[in-house]
């Protein structure tokens, strides 16, 4: 349902005009509900959707703009809005078990006395919705003088079990003072926060303080209005794991599974986020890894339970609780028995049976998977279950587990690389936050003064030499690179650090100024000893050809690439922004010499902020 604005009489109309349609339109309902999904992005589901109102044509009005810019007009947005609520109720009474409601309302129509009991009311009239299910969305956009009256409803709504939420948090003026009043379950940021988020480090400050106080809240951040893929990638490496806009989705049918292309584009968006983040078990939450947990009063029949199950192939079984306590668990092949055996007319409560439970608040993946390990054998198959204050929250799978178990081995594997014995990616990551924050935390520091270079390290022509001798040789050859590095740019110096990011790319960094002569010694001394590597294989022969490349066949000509970063931390707020100079340097070096074959190796530097363009200077050793 479109946020109703504080407009005059529809355009070309009358009152009178538009107060018979108005009547019409709630005397015979001439409405329908288009829906947009808010999506978990981490783990590609749909996790509710939006209804939006859309008046029917022969209602007489063109749009829902329209409509509630008429209705506000009217003084009658608590019959319109009451319409468009039931409307999307019987839609949300056929969804599948977890999938959440988001529905609008004008402060005004929520601040009404009627108004808690109106919405309970109509949810039980509707049938198959929890109240747990069904968010409802106070606009931050219109300013309500009746605060009190606000307050009131919040305090029913939830005591009715309805969640709560505030919508368009940072485009108004009272957002800050309404979230203190209202306490709500979730904060939607606003577009105007949203849009071109990858490239204004102000509108990432400021998710950030959103984020963090949703932690310290136990509030639930969602981004609207993501239109672009790099938003979304952004978003999820700031930590924002749910979002609406039309990228992930647009109005229409209550779909509830996301289109192939944008599943791609968020695995893609995941994939890109974790590099760059530790997964240490001890550090990453277990609440990462849940999902939706199904939950159901243990006095329920279990023909009915099994009859709700039953619309949601996806649902493992059911948390039963009593009094909104967790006191067991029914998986879902065992409530599917006995509902079809003698206990069908039996009360969920006795079909249940115990189950391995962890705090959602503080239970790391280390922790989590170290309860299931330790569970009776017979209870080894079982899931988790994540509860807040006795209540279940979340729950975790035996697939569930096994997918936390993998990430803490791809945790080990990451923070050191193998081949070369060097940290990892992860720890090259972690190294650069603490210059970044210790730069930012002690500006007296000798370190903090002087500032920090940071130079990104490749081999030019290395997957041509792969081809050319095989992946044998190209291990010696980043291993003979290794060890120039660490005798002729570490040394001893205890302010360098040395980190294999991957593959041919290593990260150096050292304090301003220290680099620049090191790095002109490592290329002259890679290229005195470049030949070698081009004989070693066919001792003394022809070395092998490379395969077509449409240019003349030679030895494959390798040569390091350097591209320094100077006082690279005054530029950074995360590490990413580091390796994205040394990114945009390689590209654009890569597309000037597409075809450049030479053994010679360069040095390129970037002196200027990111914003203002990278400037190049190419030093033949």
């Amino acid at each position: 349902m479109p946020h109703p604005a504080k407009h005059s009489e529809t355009p070309g109309k009358s009152p009178d005009d538009n107060s018979q349609r108005l009547d019409r339109l709630v005397r015979e309902s001439l409405v329908d509900a288009a829906f947009q999904p808010i999506v978990d992005m981490r783990r590609g589901i749909v996790l509710g959707l939006e209804a939006l109102c859309r008046p029917k044509p022969e209602s007489g009005f063109a749009n829902a703009g329209e409509l509630f810019d008429a209705a506000a007009a009217a003084d009658c947005l608590w019959d319109v809005e009451r319409v468009a609520r039931r409307t999307a109720l019987r839609s949300a009474a056929s969804w599948k078990a977890g999938v959440l409601l988001f529905m609008n309302c004008s402060p005004q129509v929520f601040g009404d006395p009627r108004f808690a009991d109106t919405v309970r009311d109509e949810l039980m009239q509707a049938g198959g919705v929890a109240p747990g299910r069904v968010v409802l969305e106070i606009t931050e956009r219109s300013e309500a003088p009746f605060a009190s009256d606000l307050l009131e409803q919040a305090h029913r709504v939830k005591d009715h079990g309805f969640q709560l939420a505030i919508d368009d948090v940072g485009a108004g003026t009272s957002g800050l003072s309404r979230i203190m009043l209202l306490r709500p379950n979730w904060l939607k940021l606003d577009r105007e926060l949203v849009a071109s988020v990858d490239r204004d480090r102000i509108r990432q400050n400021l998710i950030r303080f959103m984020l963090h106080f949703g932690r310290l809240s136990g509030v639930q951040i969602v981004a609207e209005g993501i239109e672009e893929p790099s938003e979304v990638a952004s978003l999820m490496e700031l930590g924002v794991g749910v979002g609406q806009g039309y990228f992930l989705g647009r109005p229409g049918e209550p779909r509830q599974s996301l289109d192939p292309g944008v599943l791609e584009s968020l695995r893609d968006a995941r994939q890109g986020t974790d590099a760059g983040h530790s997964c240490d078990p001890s550090e990453l939450s277990a609440d990462a890894y849940g999902r939706a947990v199904f939950a159901l009063d243990g006095s329920v029949r279990v023909s009915d339970a099994a009859r709700q199950v039953l619309r949601d192939p996806g649902v493992p079984g059911v948390a039963v609780t009593e009094d909104g306590r967790f006191v067991g668990w029914c998986a879902r092949d065992q409530l599917l028995r006995a509902a079809s055996d003698a206990r069908a007319s039996g009360f969920l409560g006795m079909v249940a049976r115990p189950c391995a439970t962890a705090p959602a608040d503080g239970t790391n993946v280390l922790a989590l998977l170290e309860l299931a390990a330790c569970r009776e054998e017979g209870a080894a198959d079982g899931p988790v279950l994540l509860v807040e204050r006795e209540a279940p929250v979340g729950v975790l799978t035996v697939s569930d587990l096994l997918h936390a178990a993998l990430d803490a081995c791809r945790s080990v594997r990451t923070r050191t690389a193998p081949l070369t014995g060097l940290p990892g990616r992860v720890c090259c990551d972690q190294h650069l936050a603490e210059l970044i924050e210790a730069r930012a935390g002690d500006a007296s520091s000798v370190q903090s003064r002087l500032g920090y270079d940071a130079a990104v390290i490749d081999v030019r022509g290395f997957s041509a030499y792969n081809a050319a001798y095989g992946y044998d040789m190209g291990d010696v050859l980043i291993q003979h690179l290794v060890s120039l590095l660490r005798g002729t740019v570490v040394r001893d110096d205890p302010h360098t650090f040395l980190g294999h990011l991957g593959d041919d790319r290593f990260l150096v960094t050292a304090l301003h100024g220290t680099l620049e002569m090191r790095l002109l010694r490592l290329v002259y001394r890679f290229d005195r000893t470049a030949r070698q590597f081009w004989c070693l294989l066919d001792d003394g022969h022809a070395a092998p050809d490379l395969p077509s490349t449409g240019v003349s066949q030679e030895p494959a000509a390798i040569g390091i690439r350097v591209l320094l970063v100077r006082d690279a931390l005054s530029r950074a707020t995360r590490p990413q922004d580091v390796l994205h100079i040394a990114d945009r340097l390689r590209l654009r070096d890569d597309e000037g010499t597409p075809n450049s074959r030479s053994s010679s190796g360069s040095i390129l530097l970037a002196d200027e902020p990111p914003q203002r363009g990278a400037a190049e200077l190419r030093l033949s050793a």
